[in-house]
Parts: C-alpha cells; sequence; structure tokens
C-alpha cells in the first residue's frame, strides 16, 4: 500500500524526466492511511507504504525507474492511480492507492510490451505472438511477466479484502 506524501517544494508540480511525464506525489488522508495501515496489519499482510510518482506512460527500463525513484523519493512508478487520485481531489474525495508491484526497479521489460494491450484493455494476439515467435527467450519472459502478475493479483485481493471493510466501518 502506499499512500501520497508531500513532495519536497522544490520540485515542480509535474517535471519531464528523460522521455517521460512524471506527477510528484502529493499529500495522503492520515486517517484513511491510518485505518489500511491497521487493516493489513490485523490481517498478517506484509506492505510498505510510502510516496510514489505518477508517470505519463510505462517506463520499461530499470535504470529509469531506479532513477525516477531516487529523484522524486518513491517507493514505486504508477501509471493508472494518478487518474483516479485526480478525480478524488476533484470531488474533495479521500485517496488511498493500494497496489501490488509486477515489475520492480531492476527489472528491465522488453519495450514491445507497451504494445500487448489496446486503448480498452483487450490483449493483442498477434503483437504477442510476434514477440515470442521473434526469439525463443521471450517466451521465458511472458511466463516471467504472467507469474508475477498472478500472484499481484492474489495479493491484491488479500489486501483489499482487508481494508475495505476497516474504511467503510
Amino acid at each position: 500500500v502506499f499512500s501520497r506524501e508531500r513532495p519536497d517544494r522544490s520540485s515542480p508540480s509535474t517535471a519531464s524526466f528523460s522521455s517521460y511525464k512524471i506527477k510528484p506525489p502529493s499529500l495522503a488522508d492520515p486517517a484513511t492511511l491510518a485505518k489500511a495501515r491497521g487493516a493489513l496489519t490485523r490481517a498478517g499482510l506484509s506492505f510498505q507504504a510510502g510516496p510514489f510518482v505518477f508517470a505519463s506512460e510505462p517506463i520499461f527500463k530499470g535504470e529509469d525507474k531506479r532513477s525516477v525513484g531516487l529523484t522524486f523519493q518513491a517507493l514505486a512508478v504508477d501509471m493508472e492511480a494518478g487518474a483516479v487520485e485526480q478525480a478524488a481531489r476533484g470531488k474533495n474525495l479521500p485517496f488511498l492507492a493500494l497496489r501490488t508491484i509486477t515489475d520492480g526497479v531492476s527489472d528491465d521489460l522488453p519495450d514491445e510490451i507497451g504494445e500487448f494491450l489496446s486503448e480498452d484493455g483487450s490483449v493483442r494476439i498477434g503483437k504477442v505472438t510476434r514477440f515470442a515467435i521473434k526469439n525463443p527467450m521471450n517466451i521465458g519472459t511472458l511466463m516471467r511477466l504472467k507469474e508475477n502478475a498472478t500472484k499481484a493479483a492474489g495479493a491484491l485481493t488479500l489486501a483489499w479484502q482487508a481494508v475495505l471493510p476497516a474504511l467503510l466501518a
């Protein structure tokens, strides 16, 4: 689970980092975060809480992920939660993101992975097949990514099962 913490005020509100557009973290709702921490702890789930930044597009290279994390002192880089946070803040609602990590800061991802999903989230089978056929080692990469995604989905389900009742109480 990652919370928003106040960014270093010397940081711009949006920074261009390499070819990525990065938004630094913003302030968390302490009460919501406290409820989530308590629920995860009571459920015996391991977690980290801390800032993460929003990127406008996937960051595939481990070196770039590490640089962004160090620059903004963030635990993770996220793409999806930024839009949800913006909508929640616009309605003056509390915001909390529960995230699991499928690719860590040291993981390099092939550039082609960004082409695997369409705008609506459906899998582009042809792109995945071409990637697998191009080099047999890519099949191992796909299997590792699938295994990581399956583990992450299971962990996220357990986290929400613990946290949601606490937030609604």
